[in-house]
């Protein structure tokens, strides 16, 4: 039995096309935002490792693992032990100090859930006050590169 179309088969046809084209901007739209996110956690890394090589981060990174080392320990064991099925793939952490020692714009990636439980505690963490400027720039760029030992 041959079927015919109907007006209202040609108006379901045109909302699925409509449908289906929205959903193909909006996935590489958030494509882009993803790459784009991923170039400028990429260029913090870069600016973090550049300025691990000048003599005030390194004097102030020195205090700085000093002040937060037993608060950092403590955060990554519990996020690693105690995050129910936890991600233990290596991660990389950015933040940037400001003026006050404050951490700031912080990201991780990937985003696992254990790097995801440390971000969230890194900010109570009690930082050396007065981090140096780097190349006039605000805030000082940090760069933990962190993973699980099995």
């Amino acid at each position: 039995m041959k079927t015919s179309a109907t007006p209202e088969m040609g108006l379901l046809r045109s909302v699925l096309r409509a449908v289906l084209l929205t959903c193909l901007l909006a996935g590489s739209s958030a494509w882009a935002d993803d790459a784009a996110e991923m170039r400028a956690f990429d260029a913090r890394v870069q600016a973090a490792t550049h300025a691990e090589a000048l003599a005030p981060y390194r004097t102030y990174q020195t205090a700085m693992f000093k002040a937060i080392d037993v608060d950092l320990a403590g955060a990554f064991s519990r996020c690693a032990t105690q995050t129910a099925n936890a991600d233990s793939r290596p991660f990389a952490l950015v933040a940037d100090l400001d003026a006050a020692a404050r951490p700031r714009n912080i990201a991780v990636r990937p985003e696992t859930n254990v790097a995801l439980c440390l971000k969230a505690a890194f900010v109570k963490f009690p930082f050396p006050k007065h981090p140096p400027k780097i190349n006039g720039r605000n805030g000082l760029p940090i760069l933990l590169t962190l993973s699980i030992a099995h």
